[in-house]
Order: structure tokens, then sequence, then C-alpha cells
């Protein structure tokens, strides 16, 4: 098949999954700061700087930064993880993967010191897809895998099915294509499991990739079709 919906990389990037955007949201926190101790202000930035995340990165990192400042200020270990975390997916989405790197790790190491599993799985996913896009497959795997079994420990499913989903996107670009099929398949299943649309949409067009790829034209037009009767 000549043309080939581009694969869909099931990122939750999991922070952005259940990111919903609006001035509403932003002018609210904007009013809450305003009155707001200086104690609790970390927690508002934190949230400023999610909400533009996909809207602004810069702005998001200007938040993020105004955050982590009086959370060190205040000694506040939980806020500054996270708000070193906002700055790593600030500078991913603008592709600045070394950078990202830099501060994943910096929020990977306080949540091992908080204890917060979530977040220490989550991060290790994200730190794989930073290996994953620029091509290093080796680290993207030992990242990856560490997330999984963190996920697997903690009993995510949703976490599970976005990093089996994103290391069956590493075998697709080695070109094992078995191992990706086997991997985009146990997504789904998950996925399926949950009820999760997007999720399953995301997995099927993956696995219709992977049968164009085999030239089963037939079967991935298929799975074309179910992925977007699920968009």
């Amino acid at each position: 098949m000549e043309q080939k919906i581009i694969k869909n990389i099931l990122i939750s990037f999991l922070l952005f999954v259940n990111i919903s955007f609006g001035n509403n949201q932003t002018d609210s926190l904007l009013q809450v700061l305003e009155i707001a101790k200086e104690n609790e202000k970390p927690l508002i930035f934190n949230k400023l700087s999610k909400e533009y995340l996909l809207i602004s990165p810069e702005k998001s990192i200007e938040y993020a930064n105004k955050a982590l400042s009086l959370a060190e200020k205040n000694n506040n270990k939980k806020e500054q993880a996270n708000a070193y975390y906002y700055l790593a997916k600030a500078f991913h989405s603008q592709n600045n993967f070394n950078r990202a790197r830099n501060y994943y790790f910096k929020a990977l190491k306080l949540n091992e010191k908080l204890g917060n599993k979530k977040n220490i799985a989550d991060i290790y996913n994200s730190i794989g897809l930073t290996f994953y896009l620029i091509g290093n497959y080796e680290k993207g795997i030992i990242n990856f895998q560490k997330a999984l079994k963190i996920e697997e420990e903690i009993g995510n499913k949703q976490g599970i099915a976005n990093v089996l989903n994103n290391i069956g996107l590493v075998y697709d670009d080695l070109e094992d294509l078995e191992m990706a099929l086997e991997y985009y398949q146990r997504s789904l299943f998950l996925e399926e499991e949950l009820g999760n649309n997007k999720g399953i949409a995301g997995s099927l067009n993956n696995i219709g990739n992977i049968y164009s790829d085999f030239d089963i034209n037939e079967k991935a037009v298929e799975y074309y079709e179910k992925s977007i009767k699920n968009l």
C-alpha cells in the first residue's frame, strides 16, 4: 500500500491524553494565583504550565520555571518534581530531546525519593520516547522495559498498553514486523478491555501498517477502516 497512515505514538506522551485546554481554565488559575499564599503558588504555576503544554510550550516553560523557583524556596519536593516534569514535556514538544531528557532525569530522581511509582513509570516511558525519536532504539527499548515492569507492578493497564505500543513502534522501525505485531496486538487487547477508543484506533492503525508492510493489503485496509470507526 503506497500511502500509509502515519504511525500513532500513544504517548501519553501520557500526560497529554487527559489535558483539556481553554481560556476559562487558565483565567481561573490566574485569578486564584492573585490571592494564593506563596507556598500555594508552585502548584498553581505547575497547573498553568500543564495547561499551556500544547498551546504554547514557551509559556509552559515560563510557568514551570516559576513553580520550580518557589518550590525550591519552600522545599516542596513534590512540586519541584512536577516542575521538572513539565519542563521536560515542554522541551519534548519542541523536539529538544536532550534538554527534555535532562529534566526527565531530574524529575525521575525526585519521584524515586518520593516513591511515586506511577510517575516513575511515566518518566521512563517518556525518556524511552526521546531515544526512540532520535533513532537510538537500544536505549529506547531499555527505558520502555523499565516503564513496563513498573506499570505491571502497580497494575496500571492503560500505562501497560501505552508502553507496549511504544515497544511495538521500535520493532516496527527495526523492521522486525513479527515482534512489532505482537506488541501492537497486546496493546490492542488492553485498550479494548479498557474501552479506550483513541487507544484502540491507534493500535488498529499500527496493526494495519504492519499488514501493509507484509503486502497483505486487504487485511491492512480492514484494520485502517476499524481504526477510523474508533476515532
